[in-house]
């Protein structure tokens, strides 16, 4: 562990896997546009891209080009907005993009086939010695 003027601080991090899902209404987050068509979400997805996902309709109408419970592959507009391809390759290449046609009913999911590692804890081994804390402070005129 570097800064705070100390030296000799030694910490382990444990690290967990968990599921990572991300919810979109379906009938307003969804833009219908061939194969510009893209699913946006209110929060960022935190999906890679190439990415292998599952779509579900959480038992509600599903968007028609979808298909519930069925793999499909991420490619990335931006942090809030995906594509969907039906291949690895396709979604790389971001070429033959699913095309949505219909508008979908409820609130849907894209859930990783693949766990997200995440920080689960962190142990301190060894504190060290000679770490300073200053808080500083400046009054803007």
């Amino acid at each position: 562990i570097l800064g705070g003027n100390g030296f000799g601080a030694k910490a382990f991090v444990n690290m967990g896997l968990i599921e990572h899902s991300s919810s979109f209404n379906s009938s307003t987050q969804v833009q219908i546009a061939g194969s510009e068509s893209s699913i946006t979400f209110n929060h960022p997805h935190k999906f890679r891209n190439s990415e292998e996902v599952i779509y579900s309709t959480n038992n509600q109408t599903s968007i028609e080009g979808l298909t519930n419970n069925e793999s499909y592959y991420i490619s990335i507009i931006d942090n809030f907005t995906v594509k969907l391809h039906p291949t690895k390759n396709d979604a790389i290449s971001q070429l033959n993009a699913v095309e949505l046609n219909s508008y979908g009913v409820g609130v849907h999911s894209l859930t990783s086939i693949s766990k997200k590692s995440v920080v689960q804890s962190i142990n301190i081994i060894s504190p060290g010695t000679g770490y300073q804390n200053k808080k500083r402070t400046k009054n803007t005129p």
